[in-house]
């Protein structure tokens, strides 16, 4: 079974409430339009790439961070591998 902590649970929260207000806050494209649908989905995708050299080094295993916390890091990795995942779907 997979359990989580409420530290985890926290931590999920705060970084998906974080990175969708930071895609969906005051965004209006080049010529001044807000609520448009397809700036939103381009500034997803764009955050969602923005994360992914992140990702990549959470995952490497020979780093001196991961010889301390490789346990924590993992999660890490894996929450936000999801959350990215959330937000390619909103590209």
């Amino acid at each position: 079974s997979y359990t989580l902590t409420m530290a985890e649970v926290f931590v999920t929260t705060a970084y998906i409430v974080f990175l969708f207000v930071w895609a969906f806050i005051n965004t209006t494209d080049l010529e001044g339009h807000k609520l448009d649908l397809s700036y939103w989905c381009n500034r997803a995708g764009t955050l969602a790439a923005s994360q992914f050299p992140l990702i990549t080094a959470l995952g490497t295993k020979n780093n001196i961070v991961s010889c301390t916390a490789h346990i924590l890091l993992n999660y890490v990795h894996r929450m936000m591998s999801r959350v990215v995942f959330v937000l390619l779907c909103v590209h």
